[in-house]
């Protein structure tokens, strides 16, 4: 056996802990990523996008992007852009909408500042957040390392059966 060949099951694995280990220092960290399910930021963000947000900030100010819970009584999340910083309070509005948003917000209901938007990735990521989606992830994972070993047989395989 080559040693490429028993190099690589070692390097597939250590990419895979690096990203595993940069998404939880991430997390640590303060980013988040969030799913666009509206068209209140209409042109900025579509609907199916994915945004990561970084950490909250001490101040913002207005024409930043920010994503927050509108109201102390629900877990919802709003993402919309900031328009005005009066008196401590944080106004908003969906770049979309007419008039601004109802609510005033307090800088502890930032949850993050969006700082990259990922084009209709928010359809994957719900896609994948359902019990068959990661199924048949890795159901479409096995089918194309076994195509591929079908399609590419190894050398040892050849010299074996011939």
């Amino acid at each position: 056996m080559s040693f490429v060949r028993k190099v690589k099951p070692f390097l597939a694995a250590t990419l895979l802990c690096a990203i595993a280990i940069a998404g939880v220092l991430a997390w640590q960290g303060g980013y988040r990523l969030y799913v666009v399910h509206t068209g209140s930021m209409t042109p900025t963000l579509q609907v199916g996008d994915a945004v990561l947000d970084g950490p909250p900030k001490a101040a913002y100010h207005p024409g930043e992007i920010i994503t927050f819970r509108h109201s102390d009584l629900t877990t919802d999340l709003v993402t919309h852009s900031v328009i005005d910083v009066k008196g401590g309070k944080i106004h908003t509005k969906g770049d979309a909408n007419r008039t601004a948003d109802v609510w005033d917000i307090r800088p502890n209901q930032v949850q993050g500042v969006v700082i990259r938007r990922f084009p209709r990735l928010g359809y994957l990521l719900i896609f994948l957040r359902q019990p068959w989606g990661i199924a048949s992830l890795v159901l479409g994972m096995l089918a194309l390392v076994l195509l591929w070993r079908l399609i590419f047989p190894s050398k040892e395989n050849e010299a074996s059966s011939g």
